[in-house]
């Protein structure tokens, strides 16, 4: 089964002023309704079906524990689910997903938790005619004396194993009756597809093809960032969710499709220089360059810093069909800026709500993790993206592997910095006492004083080996040439020290003078 005891079950409601208001009533989970008059679809009870299948019975539980869950995690308006209160999609209740509305009586669901566990277990209860007598006595269900103990129960039920992300992930897709269309992106704990809209996404019908992505998360890195942030800022530069549903340590997220990721377009623009001017293409980059300062500019300005700024996660939507690069230059383009797991809020200083999941290590700032984190991190992603975009290496698979050995020297040394500067604070901390004696404190004193050159020595080594690991890239030969302004904008947003790194303000006049 899913592992449900190595995901935080507690609520995540905010705790300080800028988190709470993620949490308003803009909540996207699939199958709660704040009211009824949120569906466009048309639902029926559930009652009215049955009996159904078994199997598709056991699913509809799985994804009711899971809504019900869900909830109760980000401490929403208590549903109602008594039997006459659930509903499905009329026409199409095989896709097994269940609709609940809130019952609109000022409860919330932590509060009701328990109420919440004695209505669910009424549901399973062999007494229960309607639902129960399909059941049976299935012990696994008797004993449960939780909502996550229901949630493990359906999960086995339904044949999801623990620690078995791809094969839980497919049974998942199968039984949503999600149809691929396409794969963009893979690894052991993400997946992105392509897919036709289900149906019981009715604000996706629209279109033709929605993105979706499926991800395997952990108690130390999910906290509801991303939808989070994605839920309460409709805005253009940000992914639009159609809606979301979590199965314990697995989160499934609907998401609008957008055109390109920036990676697929300056490897399209470097498969296809000899067609185009160098000097246009410098235009369509210097436009597409600029709009993403104008995407991270509104992060910003809404407290948010990013921390994983990478060409992939980078797209762009074009106001009209681009078939060649150079389509561009005539069509308006949009950044989207997407996969908002690693971000965090400007003013966040508490590091038990900070994730310590460092990013893509090859665009990891000199600065490295931090407790608490600033613009300046986001715009060196920026500035390094550009740097590093002009490059045939990063065509070419994104081949990076040759400059690990200085990178990882550069973090290497942040860790000792770090420690030196603990041991710092801990001296000085000492010296505070009042009841330290003179001889005492001169002591600690010259330990600080000691402390102090080897943390200056060690900085300087870092940004030795930083500064190796500019001109090695520098080195490498050019795909597409920058003007000399460019050129020198990029070395400024991609300063060693953050405080001296141009601000996004800057970056965006000069581009713009460039531009002119």
């Amino acid at each position: 089964m899913i592992d449900s005891a190595n995901i935080k079950q507690s609520s995540t409601a905010a705790t300080s002023r800028k988190e709470s208001q993620f949490l308003s009533g803009n909540c996207r989970i699939i199958g709660y309704l704040p009211q009824i008059e949120c569906c466009h679809q048309k639902l029926t009870p559930l009652k009215k079906i049955l009996p159904v299948p078994t199997k598709l019975l056991n699913f509809i539980l799985a994804n009711l524990i899971s809504i019900i869950l869900e909830v109760v995690k980000r401490d929403l308006p208590t549903p109602d689910i008594r039997i006459d209160k659930i509903f499905v999609i009329e026409d199409d209740y095989q896709n097994g997903m269940p609709f609940i509305i809130s019952k609109q009586d000022r409860t919330t669901a932590k509060n009701c938790e328990e109420i919440l566990f004695r209505n669910f277990q009424n549901l399973c209860n062999s007494s229960n005619f309607i639902i129960g007598s399909q059941l049976g006595c299935i012990s696994n269900y008797i004993y449960c004396t939780s909502l996550i103990m229901f949630q493990q129960s359906i999960f086995e039920t339904n044949k999801l194993e623990q620690a078995a992300f791809q094969e839980n992930s497919k049974l998942l897709r199968r039984n949503l009756q999600i149809e691929k269309q396409g794969k963009c992106f893979s690894n052991k704990v993400t997946q992105v597809l392509i897919i036709k809209p289900p149906k019981y996404l009715a604000k996706s019908q629209n279109e033709n093809q929605i993105a979706i992505k499926v991800s395997q998360a952990n108690e130390e890195l999910y906290e509801l960032r991303e939808i989070e942030i994605i839920e309460e800022f409709n805005h253009k530069h940000l992914p639009y969710l159609y809606g979301y549903i979590r199965y314990s340590d697995i989160i499934f997220l609907f998401l609008k499709k957008h055109d390109m990721t920036l990676q697929e377009i300056s490897k399209k623009l470097c498969e296809q220089r000899n067609d185009i001017k160098p000097v246009h293409i410098e235009q369509i980059l210097l436009k597409l360059y600029r709009q993403m300062v104008i995407a991270t500019s509104y992060l910003h300005s809404i407290d948010v810093i990013h921390r994983d700024l990478k060409p992939e996660n980078i797209m762009f939507d074009f106001q009209s069909r681009v078939e060649l690069m150079i389509d561009i230059m005539d069509t308006q383009a949009t950044c989207v800026l997407i996969d908002f797991d690693r971000s965090t809020l400007v003013e966040n200083e508490n590091p038990q709500k900070v994730s310590h999941h460092v990013g893509t290590p090859f665009y990891r700032p000199p600065e490295g993790e931090q407790i608490k984190y600033f613009p300046t991190y986001d715009i060196w992603q920026l500035g390094f993206i550009w740097f590093v975009q002009q490059k045939h290496f990063q065509h070419k698979n994104s081949q990076t592997q040759e400059f690990s050995p200085k990178q990882n020297k550069v973090q290497e040394l942040n860790t000792t910095i770090k420690k030196i500067e603990d041991q710092i604070k801990q001296l000085k901390q000492k010296i505070q006492d009042p009841n330290q004696k003179q001889d005492s404190i001169y002591q600690l004193q010259s330990q600080i004083n000691e402390l102090q050159n080897q943390l200056n020595d060690t900085t300087n080594q870092k940004r030795f080996y930083y500064q190796e690991l500019i001109k090695q890239i520098e080195k490498k030969e050019n795909c597409f040439t920058y003007c000399n302004k460019l050129q020198e904008l990029i070395k400024k947003m991609i300063e060693f020290e953050p405080r001296n790194r141009a601000t996004l303000d800057q970056v965006l006049g000069t581009l713009d003078q460039i531009i002119k």
